[in-house]
Parts: structure tokens; C-alpha cells; sequence
């Protein structure tokens, strides 16, 4: 019963939590209203250097700048705010927030698809 509370909680406030099975992933992801937050246990290098790459295969990077941990893109009609920061020693928070027409709506399908490609390729790629 907690935890059917607990799963309200989230739900009645916009949020609802996912558990993954990703290799790599901390397990889980959380989804907002207009965007998906995660955790990755890979370095900040290695999370900033893959999600430059994905982003700039996808579309066109507008700002980027690691020390705030921030990427600006466009994809497609979208625009894509991607933000990232140390959480502890060994993990990043990961969010991919996806906007369309005029930055009024999300698009949730894009920023799922970004953040997937994102964490899927920090854990298949290795840094030198």
C-alpha cells in the first residue's frame, strides 16, 4: 500500500518513474511535463563528449558549454535544451528537455529519443 501511495504522488504531480534495465544506467529515469532526467554512472567528460556527438549528428548545436554542462540544439522544428551536472564523484544528472512550434509545446517523443541515444551511446562507447 506505501507504495501505491508513493507511485500517486508522483503521478498526481506530473512526474512518473520509470525503472530501466539499461547496463550502465543507475536505474531509472524520471519524465516530467517536457522532459526526462536520469543518472549515469559514466564520467562527465565521457557523458559531455557523447551527448555533443549525438546532438550534433542529429541536428545543429547552438551554444554548448561544458562547464556549465549545457547544450543548445536544434532538431528538426524542435529545440532541444540538453543540461548535465556532477552529482557525485562517480555519477552525472542527465536532462533532455524538447520543445516545438515557438517553444510551446513539449515534444516528449524527441527528448525520449535524444536522452536514449544519449545513454545508450555513453554506454557503448568508451573514452580514450
Amino acid at each position: 500500500m506505501p507504495f501505491v501511495i508513493f507511485l500517486l504522488a508522483f503521478w498526481l504531480n506530473g512526474c512518473a518513474l520509470l525503472a530501466i534495465g539499461a547496463a550502465g544506467a543507475a536505474g531509472g529515469y524520471a519524465i516530467s511535463s517536457d522532459g526526462i532526467e536520469g543518472i549515469s554512472d559514466k564520467s562527465y567528460d565521457h557523458v559531455w563528449q557523447t551527448a555533443s556527438e549525438v546532438l550534433g549528428k542529429q541536428g545543429v548545436i547552438e551554444i554548448q558549454d561544458k562547464t556549465q554542462g549545457k547544450i543548445n540544439a536544434k532538431v528538426g522544428g524542435s529545440k532541444i535544451k540538453f543540461q548535465m551536472e556532477q552529482a557525485t564523484a562517480k555519477s552525472v544528472i542527465v536532462r533532455v528537455q524538447a520543445r516545438r512550434m515557438w517553444r510551446a509545446f513539449p515534444d516528449m517523443n524527441l527528448a525520449r529519443r535524444i536522452y536514449s541515444m544519449i545513454m545508450k551511446e555513453t554506454d557503448y562507447t568508451r573514452m580514450p
